[in-house]
């Protein structure tokens, strides 16, 4: 698994880059159907989620409060 975070600011001008945990599934294909069905299941629906902008994850919109998508690249991501 690769996780990367993204940098959040909160009304106070403070940033962050925090995660309290992650939820993980075994996926049998990378299908937006598949993808959908366990956010639903495991994703409660007051939730946000961020995510590399893919065809895939394009229904998950309409199982969670909002959904954040966005292209990355190599100056983005830092391989440690």
């Amino acid at each position: 698994m690769v996780a990367a975070s993204t940098p959040l600011e909160d009304s106070n001008g403070n940033e962050s880059k925090h995660c309290g945990y992650y939820k993980m599934k075994v996926m049998e294909t990378h299908q937006s159907k598949e993808i959908t069905q366990a956010v639903t299941e495991i994703i409660e629906p007051e939730c946000i989620i961020f995510s590399e902008k893919s065809t895939s994850y394009v229904d998950l919109k309409d199982s969670v409060k909002g959904h954040y998508t966005e292209i990355s690249s190599t100056e983005k991501i830092r391989v440690h």
